[in-house]
């Protein structure tokens, strides 16, 4: 196999794992402890079949994790996020106009998303040379 193609191989690898990874910790509160062993048990395949390698392919867990939250940023794009100071609810009797709110402010994931996977990249080409 061209070594160019391996490299990037690796470094797909290695952001699956981050995808993995960050998804266990976004879904924590209900399914993140089963995705969390199924991320260390894909770890410990890819290392025992070799195909996992540490350096310099390992920067692309940081586009994997930093993908996933650039999607929920992508996915809250249209969202209004409810203010800490009510929750918009509008009891019996109420006039004027309801409003709803959920999801979150977008700007933090797409921003934490952004620098993770810019970092990955540029750690992983800066470090095959």
């Amino acid at each position: 196999m061209h070594t160019e193609t391996r490299h990037w191989g690796g470094f797909a690898r290695w952001a699956g794992v981050g995808a993995l990874f960050g998804l266990s910790g976004i879904a924590m509160p209900s399914v993140g402890l089963l995705v969390l062993v199924l991320t260390v048990a894909v770890v410990a395949l890819l290392r025992a079949g070799r195909h996992l390698q540490m350096s310099p392919d390992v920067a692309g867990f940081l586009p994997g994790a930093g993908s996933l939250l650039l999607f929920v940023g992508l996915a809250n794009l249209n969202s209004t996020p409810c203010h800490s100071s009510g929750s918009g609810f509008a009891g019996p009797g109420a006039t004027g106009p309801i409003s709803s709110c959920g999801g979150f402010h977008p700007l933090p994931w797409l921003l934490i998303g952004v620098v993770l996977t810019a970092t990955g990249f540029a750690l992983f080409l800066a470090r095959r040379r």
